[in-house]
């Protein structure tokens, strides 16, 4: 057998099994050339070669698990005849991929095509797959009418069945009450609750603001907790400012024998900063590095919105220098809150600097960050201003007319009123200009300073035609 590249056929020499192609199929890592092969055999059926349900099964699965699905229905709807009916796993994978995918409607069809065209008898992993797809995609009424089938054909009373039922019922406020009662009926049908049944229900009373509940069950959960149940249950207390019983709770799990992870740091970092215990964070952040849990960037921006907005401006360029270190870039955000706190404690050419590494770094607007940008950029433009760095603002307001960012009225006074005071009020002519070329109409104040520094260079016509110009 040899294989060309992908769009080319792969020419068998000896005669072939699906054993062969099976194994070839599960060890090409490309999934176009999985295919690929998977077709070449196909042309092999007048030389005798017959693909069976595992190698049907086993490229379904590869075809589902990339988000290919227009060619994993194909394979499923093609002229090949191979006896019903169809094996459940090559429709399992499918299933997951729809669910994964968020494409509930998709999942349920599918289903509903197995058990009509391809004569498949689900097992209740597939039941299960479809019930979770329509939960997780918000479809409630039909998860109901779905899960009624289930309860008909006395496929409810399962460990699986109850978990999706508790997720759904905790997904909202109205209906935390019901997720309630389907944990404790959980007992009595002799079935017991596990890491995920408390994980969900104990995530959906923090949602729903009721904390003391979720901390009372944590307490009397009858099997261990596993790190997202003490995640979930960290953050809600976090979120009802209960951020002393949050940290008690963190510094338990050690002793517990579980190990935080990342989410866990990062959600009792962001508590603490948010109380505005920034230096609590830090150590916090320091038992991270010991523990070998490499902080992500969530981690890094929670804190250093805690640490700017407590003005530890050593403490936050040791964690920029710190997010360098591991491969982090700073984002517009980071360096949003960290220019405005040195800015607040009057470091205005640091300020700066920091603005200049922002934007030569290719931290660019975009629709999300794009409000951030001009506050950022015409503040740091106005501070120059007031320090009396006129020249170093302008090439911050010439920067961001590069970047097509809005300057603000009060970012067009300070450069007009700082070059009129400077004596050069062409300079502070043509962004006058500019400024109308904008759109932006000058405030009295700005117009003031412009025809006052004519008239005391004794420009008196040159400033009426000003004025005058900006009224054609």
């Amino acid at each position: 057998m040899t294989i060309g590249g992908a769009t080319k056929a792969i020419r068998w020499t000896n005669q072939i099994t699906p054993a062969q192609v099976l194994h070839l199929i599960r060890t090409e890592p490309d999934t176009r050339k999985a295919l690929l092969i998977f077709n070449s055999a196909t042309d092999e059926y007048s030389n005798g070669y017959c693909h069976d349900h595992q190698t049907f099964s086993c490229i379904i699965s590869r075809l589902a698990s990339s988000n290919l699905f227009s060619d994993a229905l194909h394979l499923l709807t093609s002229p090949l005849k191979l006896p019903l009916p169809f094996p459940e796993p090559a429709f399992l994978s499918l299933l997951h991929a729809y669910s994964r995918a968020h494409r509930p409607h998709q999942t349920l069809l599918l289903f509903r095509r197995m058990i009509s065209e391809f004569q498949c008898r689900p097992t209740i992993k597939s039941y299960v797959t479809v019930l979770t797809a329509l939960v997780d995609g918000d479809q409630m009424k039909l998860a109901h009418e779905f899960y009624k089938e289930m309860r008909d054909l006395r496929l409810d009373e399962c460990l699986p069945v109850y978990n999706v039922m508790v997720k759904a019922f905790s997904k909202n406020q109205k209906t935390i009450d019901y997720a309630i009662k389907v944990f404790d009926a959980m007992p009595e049908k002799g079935v017991a609750p596990d890491c995920y049944t408390y994980g969900s229900l104990i995530t959906g009373l923090c949602r729903a603001g009721r904390v003391e509940k979720a901390l009372g069950l944590f307490n009397d959960m009858k099997i261990p907790a596993s790190v997202f149940t003490y995640s979930t249950l960290i953050h809600g207390l976090c979120v009802s400012e209960k951020v002393d019983d949050a940290v008690k709770l963190f510094e338990e799990m050690p002793e517990k024998g579980v190990k935080p992870n990342v989410v866990t740091f990062s959600t009792v970092i962001d508590g603490l900063c948010k109380a505005s215990r920034s230096d609590e964070a830090m150590k916090i952040l320091e038992k991270m590095g010991k523990s070998k849990c490499c902080p992500n960037k969530i981690t890094y921006s929670s804190l250093m919105n805690g640490l700017c907005k407590d003005r530890r401006t050593t403490q936050a360029l040791e964690v920029i220098d710190r997010m360098r270190l591991h491969g982090h870039k700073p984002d517009a955000g980071i360096y949003s809150n960290l220019i405005q706190c040195l800015l607040d404690v009057g470091k205005i050419q640091e300020a700066a600097n920091f603005l200049d590494e922002m934007t030569l770094g290719g931290v660019k607007p975009h629709r999300l960050t794009w409000s951030l940008h001009i506050r950022i950029h015409n503040v740091v433009a106005q501070a120059l201003c007031k320090g009396d760095e006129l020249n170093r603002a302008f090439q911050v307001y010439l920067s961001m007319k590069t970047r097509s960012i809005t300057t603000l009225p009060m970012t067009f006074h300070q450069l007009v009123d700082g070059f009129c005071r400077k004596g050069d009020v062409h300079k502070a002519a043509s962004i006058v200009h500019e400024m109308l070329d904008d759109g932006c109409v000058p405030e009295v104040i700005t117009w003031d300073s412009v025809v006052s520094g004519f008239f005391n260079r004794r420009k008196a016509r040159e400033a009426a035609e000003l004025v005058l110009g900006s009224m054609n």
